[in-house]
């Protein structure tokens, strides 16, 4: 009796502990199945992370471990995360391959982070495949785009990879573009940095221009590091102020192209770049009705095809510490070329190897001073 009543007293109190337990304190699930690859984002410091597959796309909220946003359109999607997240936020794009179907308009500043991912956008139908800021929206914080690959997957030299429309203290970092009319267009941007970007054969690398009312330029720019393959890598026009463009790789433009083309600039610094199979010109210092103020390039190498440095129209342009050797195979090709346009040249310290100089001397024989 002692040993049946004991048993039926355990039992008691094990029906009474199993009623009256908490529930297990489980951290609150993502409301939507995701793919078997989706990557933990727990640990990310981020506000949203997007996922996707083939036929669907997802943005986590990382604060809340939840599925925010879901579409089968990926530029619907990131339309709706941009305008949902708040100034400042980390946007997390996971690794993979995405369709651009219509421009991604980034119209506040956001720190956007898509290293792996391949963004993939036909730019006979789409023109601009990512715009960062507008007419309507300007942007005057501090905000970033990361790590991306946009590929034109339609007709080659058309419409362009990144768009910066009024757009401030940005950062362009760890970027490839390829096989657009424009890889990196800037209008009436400021205060940007383009560092390590890989764009690769398109009509121009990096342009900087003013907005289309004529009222902003894109002052302020720090191009640096990376590789730029294009027709014409680095163009600066609309009169820009205070470009600095150095340690960048600049190759492989075309036969009528030219590696850095400051059209009409002020203040612009080139500094330890490398140029390398440039088949026309290396650096072109204005142009036949628009002038370059105050260029200096300053400790270049050249490996040159058939001219290092053209000045067209300028003033006050300074070419010191250079090195360039003659890379053509004949011994036509010159370190510089100076039209009777240039006004002031600043020739110092200058390595050159197999090259010859067509310089423009003035009348009086003291527009070129060579140190």
């Amino acid at each position: 009796m002692k040993k049946e009543g004991l048993a039926s007293l355990i039992l008691l109190l094990f029906l009474i502990m199993t009623t009256i337990s908490p529930t297990a304190n489980y951290p609150p699930p993502i409301q939507e199945s995701m793919t078997d690859d989706t990557l933990e984002t727990s640990e990310l410091d981020a506000d949203y992370v997007i996922h996707g597959n083939k036929t669907e796309f997802y943005a986590v909220n990382d604060k809340l471990h939840q599925v925010d946003f879901k579409s089968e359109n990926f530029s619907e999607l990131m339309s709706k995360v941009f305008s949902s997240a708040e100034e400042g936020a980390v946007i997390i794009v996971n690794s993979g391959r995405y369709p651009i179907s219509a421009t991604i308009k980034v119209l506040k500043p956001l720190h956007i982070y898509a290293y792996g991912v391949t963004f993939e956008v036909n730019a006979t139908l789409t023109p601009v495949a990512i715009q960062i800021g507008d007419k309507e929206h300007p942007i005057f914080s501090p905000h970033s785009f990361k790590g991306a690959r946009i590929l034109n997957v339609g007709k080659r030299g058309e419409g362009i990879g990144v768009l910066l429309y009024n757009s401030h203290f940005g950062v362009l970092e760890d970027l490839e573009v390829w096989f657009f009319n424009f890889a990196v267009y800037s209008k009436g941007s400021w205060d940007y940095n383009v560092r390590n970007c890989i764009l690769r054969i398109n009509r121009v690398g990096i342009k900087l221009d003013q907005d289309d009312e004529g009222v902003n330029r894109s002052n302020h720019f720090k191009i640096s590091g990376g590789y730029v393959g294009c027709d014409i890598g680095i163009h600066i026009t609309a009169n820009c102020q205070n470009v600095i463009i150095e340690t960048v790789n600049i190759c492989d433009s075309s036969q009528q192209g030219a590696g850095i083309w400051i059209e009409q600039a002020e203040h612009t610094i080139i500094r330890e770049c490398y140029f390398e199979n440039n088949p026309n010109i290396d650096i072109k210092v204005g142009s036949e009705n628009l002038q370059a103020t105050n260029t200096q390039i300053e400790e270049c190498f050249s490996l040159v095809k058939k001219t290092a440095i053209k000045i067209d129209k300028s003033y006050y342009t300074i070419v010191e510490g250079c090195m360039a050797i003659n890379d053509s195979g004949d011994n036509s090709a010159l370190f510089i070329d100076m039209t009777e346009k240039a006004i002031k040249l600043i020739y110092s310290y200058n390595y050159v190897q197999n090259l010859r100089n067509n310089l423009f001397f003035g009348c009086d024989g003291t527009n070129v001073e060579i140190d």
